[in-house]
């Protein structure tokens, strides 16, 4: 997986002050020891249902997260769960397993 980090200019904004913003979102996540960022975890949500189910870790969640798992949950029938990695700015989400029987 590839995580990528951006900074948008704006006006009235120094390219430091931009570029500054996208080197504190990369160092966080390198020290979070998360598998993902917040923006690809929620991605990867719908090929993660599709096939069945997983789990990854990942930063806190975004509200986008959050209603994507909603509505996959809703249309599957399956359940999730996330949970704080003690410790640890990052989050342990696993979900859409297909249990023994189920059919898709």
């Amino acid at each position: 997986m590839i995580e990528v980090f951006t900074g948008f200019g704006e006006k009235g904004v120094s390219a430091e002050t931009v570029a500054k913003g996208a080197v504190d979102r990369a160092r966080i996540y390198l020290a979070s020891n998360a598998a993902v960022g917040p923006y690809l975890a929620d991605q990867l949500l719908l090929p993660m249902a599709l096939a069945g189910g997983g789990e990854f870790t990942t930063l806190p969640v975004t509200k986008h997260f959050v209603s994507h798992v909603a509505i996959i949950s809703a249309f599957l029938g399956r359940d999730s769960s996330a949970t704080q990695v003690a410790s640890a700015e990052a989050w342990h989400f696993s979900g859409f397993c297909v249990t023994a029987g189920a059919q898709i």
